[in-house]
């Protein structure tokens, strides 16, 4: 018997894979981590299509050059971070390719500032304003200000009349306003009769940097009405009034100017240094005189503004500081203060 066999086998047809391809990110890296100098940032992978390893890059906004050495998926936040934003490059890479997805932008803080803005809900101030006062931490910084100063109320654009109150070096204490209007592009303005702003700093117990013979008080002004007090402690040892008179007072008890000084009505900051036992300088904006005049030890008792030794006025405040003596620092801490108040 002869069998006749047939072979139905296809040599040959067997299904190959298609080649791989690179990697592709479906949903973009996250980065997360408080935005402020001296944190951490976490980069996530995001999703991706083509099972890739991943490397990473950090990349500054403004200039989208890549940060040096910060190549792992955490970023620790560098003092030359503030007031820029960051992202960070998640490169996925496989046998065919490369691909690279970019997270989302994370703007930085400067750490004092930070401690500000998250002492009340952040919600009070709005992200461009916090961003303005930023840039004032900064600039007061490199003026060599804001290590010489023990209390500093910035009230102009602060969100509303509590967040105003807060003295940013010390915010976790809230001042006091006294029956003052709130105004948030301007301060806080006096009734000219009983309102005052109590700034809860005592330099008798607190002057870390304001002491007796090396002490300044800034008043920065928005408007005046009146020639009253711009600010005074209670008595007649601290005393800074709108108008020519010797009796312009730091660390002095009764003890008056040689000859008057006078306080302008241009709005623009005002100021008392006292740089020695004798010698004061007193300041319209940038313009300053010399004035002799013997020291005394200051008061147990917080520093008022817009009243002083039971009168009133009706100015508005813009903000106020008080420290060490910054005679030297007086022109680049007002060239600060007004870039900020000419930009909100």
């Amino acid at each position: 018997m002869i069998q006749i066999g047939i072979d139905i086998s296809v040599k040959g047809a067997g299904v190959s894979n298609p080649p791989p391809s690179a990697p592709v990110n479906t949903v973009a890296p996250i980065v997360t981590g408080t935005p402020a100098v001296g944190s951490v940032l976490t980069a996530t992978n995001g999703t991706w299509i083509g099972s890739p390893t991943f490397t990473y890059q950090w990349y500054t906004v403004s200039t989208t050059l890549p940060i040096a050495g910060a190549t792992s998926t955490t970023y620790t936040l560098q003092q030359t971070d503030a007031d820029t934003e960051v992202y960070c490059q998640v490169t996925g890479t496989n046998i065919a390719g490369s691909g690279t997805g970019n997270s989302n932008n994370i703007y930085i803080y400067d750490a004092d500032y930070y401690v500000v803005y998250t002492t009340l809900p952040i919600s009070v101030a709005s992200y461009a304003q916090s961003q303005l006062q930023n840039r004032l931490m900064l600039d007061i910084k490199a003026a060599g200000a804001w290590a010489k100063l023990d209390t500093f109320f910035v009230f102009a654009t602060d969100g509303d009349e509590y967040y105003a109150a807060l003295d940013w070096k010390n915010p976790n204490q809230l001042a006091f306003n006294i029956g003052c209007v709130f105004n948030i592009n301007q301060g806080f303005v006096g009734d000219g009769s009983s309102a005052f702003f109590d700034t809860q700093f005592d330099p008798y117990n607190m002057g870390l940097n304001y002491q007796q013979d090396n002490a300044s008080r800034y008043f920065f002004p928005y408007a005046f009405l009146g020639s009253g007090p711009m600010d005074g402690i209670g008595g007649v040892q601290n005393t800074m009034i709108l108008n020519n008179t010797i009796e312009q007072r730091i660390n002095q008890d009764y003890f008056n100017l040689l000859i008057p000084f006078e306080y302008t009505t241009t709005v623009e900051p005002k100021s008392i240094h006292r740089n020695s036992a004798t010698n004061v300088r007193l300041y319209n904006g940038t313009t300053s005189s010399n004035r002799t005049v013997f020291s005394a030890e200051p008061f147990a008792d917080t520093q008022k503004i817009l009243t002083s030794d039971g009168a009133f006025a009706e100015h508005t405040v813009a903000a106020y500081a008080m420290g060490a003596s910054m005679v030297a620092e007086n022109t680049a801490f007002i060239a600060a203060w007004n870039t900020y108040i000419t930009s909100i």
